[in-house]
């Protein structure tokens, strides 16, 4: 198993953009936390579309980010 902790670094838009392109290309990883990050809708957008494009990832966690916050627009 292949875990990434990326909790509470303050990712945001451009954090976003960067995490959705490393979903496209890895095909290690397991396991990914972006939990108390400045992660939007827009942001998650960028990250479900390298979700489409990776069949390795087990776990998300996407707890306490701005999400619960935002709305969608």
């Amino acid at each position: 198993m292949s875990k990434l902790d990326l909790s509470w670094n303050g990712l945001g838009y451009e954090g976003s953009l960067a995490v959705g392109e490393l979903l496209k290309k890895n095909s290690a990883l397991t396991e990914l936390d972006l939990s108390s990050n400045r992660i939007n809708w827009q942001g998650i957008q960028f990250i479900a579309k390298g979700l489409a494009s990776n069949s390795t990832l087990e776990t998300l966690k996407v707890g306490r980010t701005n999400l619960l916050l935002a709305q969608a627009t």
